[in-house]
């Protein structure tokens, strides 16, 4: 009976070192685990801050796109009322020339200019 329970003793005690060393283990892959954990926490907050950063970056040349894309329209604004100024300037020139073949066949011309000259006085 004695014998029985020395057996029982030394079982339980088999049983106790093995849950304490299975804990020490579990402890062990905790701390492991705890410590990818944070690096990989760690590494996160940094690309949040790459991405914070390119998406910055990226705004900066939408805007500078932007600003371009308003420079380029004002251009071609201002070289579309040159573009119409230089017709209507044409124009302006044919009917002169126009006027003036058909002033000098019809009659003089120094005649209407003086007219206009009288008038303005």
């Amino acid at each position: 009976h004695e014998h029985k329970l020395k057996q029982q003793g030394a079982l339980k005690r088999q049983e106790a070192e093995q849950t304490k060393r299975d804990l020490e283990t579990n402890q062990a892959l905790l701390a492991k685990e705890r410590q990818k954990s944070e690096s990989l926490s760690l590494r996160l907050k940094h690309l949040e801050t790459e991405q914070h950063s390119a998406k910055a970056s990226l705004q900066a040349l939408f805007t500078k796109a932007g600003n371009d894309d308003n420079l380029i329209l004002s251009y071609k604004t201002q070289m579309e009322e040159v573009r119409q100024e230089n017709k209507n300037l044409m124009k302006q020139l044919q009917r002169q020339s126009n006027g003036d073949l058909g002033g000098t066949i019809s009659g003089s011309p120094t005649t209407s200019a003086s007219q206009f000259t009288g008038l303005k006085k």
